[in-house]
């Protein structure tokens, strides 16, 4: 479960289609004890700039908390998969922040 939403969020990343990170796509997931993390994460993603990497962050640390969490009571595997997923999340958001800096650098220079 965690998985297939962590998947999603990552595709949404990499391929640029914030508009899609929506209650539609983590809707069926928020039970899940990492729903609230994924939640606060899309919304970001969506929604925030820059200022809100910190957020998005926070957010992504509690996913791998709470996928750590997961991992140590229940089969492993899916979040072993799902927690290397958070990875490339991490570096989505910070592909992300890059993008968009050289645009404020050249507007203040």
């Amino acid at each position: 479960m965690t998985t297939s939403v962590v998947t999603d969020l990552v595709r949404i990343l990499t391929e640029g289609e914030r508009e899609d990170v929506d209650n539609q796509v983590l809707g069926a997931h928020l039970r899940h004890p990492a729903g609230e993390a994924l939640s606060a994460l899309a919304v970001v993603v969506r929604d925030g700039d820059d200022a809100d990497r910190g957020p998005a962050y926070e957010a992504v640390h509690a996913l791998r908390t709470s996928l750590a969490h997961e991992r140590s009571h229940g089969t492993g595997d899916d979040y072993l998969a799902a927690g290397a997923m958070v990875l490339d999340i991490e570096r989505a958001l910070e592909a992300n922040r890059s993008t968009r800096e050289p645009a404020d650098d050249e507007s203040e220079g």
